[in-house]
């Protein structure tokens, strides 16, 4: 029988759950029979990274699905519906919780099963309106969000509905440690002076500002490091870049710290890397630390969302309020000068990180949540995802 499975998302921006959409994409088309299908709102860094990846993508409209116009979200759920019915009946895998409530009626429409994927930490009114009719299943991507999730569900829900977390994972394909001083030669820069790494858009949430502060502190007490923002403006109409390289002018570091941009090979970056810093206010579990620990680096994060699931501080990481730029620049100092403490957190995040956030582990509970779907969905036939 004919099946598909749909991952959709209505954002032009790539980040980590887009990463990880692309991915799944990818797995199902490997490893099952079902069509594999991609829905993006258009062209943009995604779409680039699915047409390399020879994914089959479709259009969405996602400026129309989020109207406050009720004629105009209808035609663009209709629209959605009909784009969707030309493909056999399947699974729709939605990225984001208000994706879902804006395309709720053409997924419906469409009679397609549904699976909501939470990725960030939501207020709970975003969450209660996003579900209010809830999906056939929720994925969340740390273990501190079901409950969460739950909590805002309706209360005839609340008992029964279907919720896994499943932990975020790392392409160990790409990310493993490597000679540092020969990435840094690789990267022209030099060898011997750190690197600091943020990999992160660019957004006041992320800590951009914590992190350069840091740098600024450590250069008082004459350590010399460089730092690296890698990451693409998210903050339309503020120029947020704009500010940051003020603010490096303005606390005499603007040559400490590099600009890179949107960047494609965060895994070279990485076993360039010293220390990943990541003093962000807003996430879910971020895809940056566990590549971070996969390749060998040590983080240093604030202690947001489901960092604390894969971070023990002194332990697998550091855990550091956003704002304190000093107690980064005392971590980081510490780090760079004790080898063995360094080395030791580097090990062992490497080692809880192999054992707990591997992509195959990953893909297998993703799979047992379409398959349960599939067949405890009491409206539609009992299906199953068909192996090759």
């Amino acid at each position: 029988m004919p099946f598909a499975v749909h991952q959709i998302l209505i954002s032009n921006e790539f980040g980590g759950l887009e990463e990880i959409a692309l991915r799944l994409a990818v797995e199902v088309r490997k490893t099952t029979a079902a069509r594999s299908e991609v829905w993006l709102p258009g062209e943009g860094k995604t779409w680039e990274r699915a047409a390399a990846m020879k994914l089959s993508t479709n259009e969405v409209d996602a400026v129309g699905s989020l109207s406050k116009s009720w004629l105009r979200a209808g035609l663009s759920n209709g629209s959605f519906a009909f784009q969707l019915r030309k493909h056999p009946r399947g699974i729709a895998h939605i990225h984001t919780p208000f994706a879902y409530r804006a395309l709720r009626h053409g997924l419906r429409w469409a009679g397609v099963r549904t699976v909501v994927h939470v990725h960030l930490e939501y207020g709970q009114e975003m969450l209660r309106w996003s579900l209010r009719n809830p999906p056939d299943a929720i994925i969340t991507c740390a273990t501190f969000l079901e409950q969460q999730v739950r909590n805002a569900l309706p209360s005839h829900a609340q008992e029964t509905q279907t919720i896994r977390a499943i932990p975020n994972s790392f392409d160990s394909n790409r990310f493993y440690p490597g000679d540092r001083q020969q990435a840094k030669r690789m990267l022209r820069t030099d060898p011997n002076c750190p690197v600091l790494l943020m990999l992160a858009n660019l957004a006041p949430h992320k800590g951009q500002e914590t992190t350069i502060r840091a740098v600024a502190e450590l250069a008082k007490q004459g350590i010399k490091v460089q730092c690296w923002l890698a990451g693409a403006e998210r903050s339309p109409g503020t120029n947020y870049e704009h500010s940051l390289r003020k603010l490096c002018q303005e606390l005499d570091v603007i040559e400490h710290v590099n600009f890179l941009g949107f960047c494609t090979h965060t895994a070279e970056l990485l076993r360039a890397a010293d220390l990943l810093l990541l003093p962000s206010t807003c996430e879910g579990l971020p895809l940056t630390i566990l590549e971070a620990q996969a390749s060998g680096v040590p983080v240093l994060a604030a202690p947001t969302a489901g960092i604390p699931e894969v971070i023990q501080d002194g332990v697998t990481g550091c855990l550091i309020e956003a704002t304190d730029h000093h107690a980064y620049a005392n971590r980081i100092r510490h780090l760079l000068q004790d080898s063995q403490s360094y080395a030791r957190i580097a090990s062992k995040a490497r080692e809880h990180c192999l054992q707990n956030h591997n992509w195959p582990q990953y893909w297998d509970r993703v799979r047992n949540v379409y398959d349960l779907v599939a067949r405890e969905c009491q409206s539609k036939p009992a299906i199953e995802l068909p192996l090759h």
